[in-house]
């Protein structure tokens, strides 16, 4: 989804207000981090010239399908945000900067970085999610097994006379 910005550099306080529904596929880097979909995805904001520079302010919102690290069953997670970025046609160094030598502006791809940078490491359906059982596999959010949970691991087992 280009934006084309390209009017509004050299310009004093003119605006461009935009509204974009669209679709993500980098279903290969968003696994990385647990995710297997993005659905839903809501875009909002302002872009503002000041001069040389350009500032974008947006409202995002959208729907990530993930695995539980600990169950390993699907769920759903709703995402809203907002984010605020400098646009300009020279890199500045700056990590909220994002630099658009042609003028243009690609919001899908401001959109994966930041579903990235706020995705947490570690993808838990609930934060009292019990996983599975180390020794027969069931998921332990549904019921209850007879296992024995004080087994040592023998690897570990002189860590006992400590």
């Amino acid at each position: 989804m280009i934006l084309s910005l390209n009017y509004l550099f050299g310009k004093k306080e003119e605006t461009f207000d935009f509204e974009k529904s669209f679709e993500l596929k980098e279903k290969e880097v968003f696994e990385t981090v647990g995710i297997l979909n993005v659905e839903n995805l809501f875009c909002e904001g302002q872009v503002r010239s000041y001069g040389d520079s350009l500032l974008l302010n947006m409202n995002y919102s959208l729907d990530l399908h993930k695995i539980c690290d600990r169950c390993l069953e699907e769920y759903n997670e709703y995402i809203d945000g907002e984010l605020s970025r400098t646009i300009s046609k020279t890199d500045n160094g700056s990590i909220d900067c994002i630099e658009s030598f042609d003028g243009n502006m690609n919001l899908h791809d401001i959109v994966c970085d930041e579903i990235m940078m706020i995705t947490s490491s570690q993808s838990l359906c609930n934060v009292n999610c019990e996983g599975l059982c180390p020794e027969c596999g069931i998921n332990l959010n549904e019921e209850s097994c007879d296992c024995d949970k004080n087994r040592i691991d023998p690897r570990f087992s002189a860590l006992l006379d400590l």
